[in-house]
């Protein structure tokens, strides 16, 4: 790019667009003859109208600033006259393969006629037809007509539509680097939220797990209290049992105090009978005689 379209760029000034090559969208396979048929023109400064382009120029002639191409954004592209010649590995009119979707005119203009062929030597063939326009190889030779034949070798690519395929190329790669830096910072902040989260839950359960300690170590508590109450409880009922059994054994001895007591007395009572009977008769006796 030129200093010149470089200061336009730069400038203040409304309605540049960019270049041409900023505004086109090529195919990777049609680059390097879009290339070829554009020319110098690739770096041309696109102003939105006539006017904006009398204010590019008016610029560049102000001052120091070197030369520059520029182009009027907004220009119609006459019809074409010509029909698509017939020949061995011609493909087609270029700009109608690139089906320019933005400033048709202006792309239509520049590229005009421009035929894409195979190869140099159908393009060599269809000069010798009598083809009087541009014609381009898909792999970057140019001919116009039988008078310039542009050819040979190309060394590391540094063209315009190179680098914006670079530029878009690296674009879409920061984009996916960024998709997937999202993607994983996502990742990273639900495996930090999970950890969060299973550290509030083993928080809950070691709080759950101290309570039911305090519970447990308490119930235990009431176990043992309740084990020496019933402890207490058993001693009391086995020296409830000793004292029954002793009474028991008391009433039973008094039972049989009270029957051996009863014995005697009807003994006795017998004894008394059977002395007042004797009595009886010995008075009885003592009377008769």
């Amino acid at each position: 790019m030129s200093d010149g379209a470089r200061s336009l760029l730069d400038s203040n000034l409304k309605g540049h667009l960019g270049t041409v090559s900023d505004l086109l969208d090529v195919p990777a396979e049609l680059q390097a003859a879009t290339l070829a048929a554009l020319g110098v023109n690739i770096d041309a400064v696109v102003m939105t109208d006539i006017g904006s382009v009398g204010q590019a120029v008016a610029h560049l002639l102000d001052g120091e600033h070197q030369r520059a191409l520029v182009a009027n954004g907004a220009v119609e592209a006459a019809k074409r006259t010509e029909a698509l010649p017939k020949g061995t590995g011609i493909r087609g009119f270029l700009v109608d393969l690139l089906e320019p979707r933005k400033h048709q005119g202006l792309v239509r203009c520049l590229l005009s006629d421009a035929v894409l062929v195979s190869d140099f030597e159908a393009g060599l063939a269809l000069a010798e037809s009598g083809w009087e326009g541009c014609i381009v190889t898909v792999s970057g030779e140019r001919l116009d007509g039988r008078a310039v034949f542009y050819a040979g070798g190309s060394g590391p690519s540094s063209d315009p539509l190179s680098r914006k395929r670079e530029i878009k190329t690296l674009s879409e790669a920061v984009t996916n680097l960024t998709a997937e830096h999202t993607a994983l910072a996502t990742v990273l902040q639900t495996h930090r939220d999970g950890q969060t989260n299973a550290r509030q839950g083993l928080e809950t359960a070691r709080t759950i797990a101290q309570n039911i300690a305090i519970q447990l170590a308490e119930q235990q508590k009431e176990f043992e209290q309740l084990d020496r109450e019933r402890a207490l409880l058993t001693q009391a009922t086995a020296r409830f049992d000793e004292e029954r059994a002793e009474i028991e054994t008391e009433l039973t001895r008094n039972v049989e105090l009270e029957k051996s007591a009863k014995d005697r007395l009807r003994q006795a009572e017998d004894s008394r009978g059977d002395r007042q009977r004797l009595m009886r008769k010995g008075e009885e006796l003592v009377n008769q005689a």
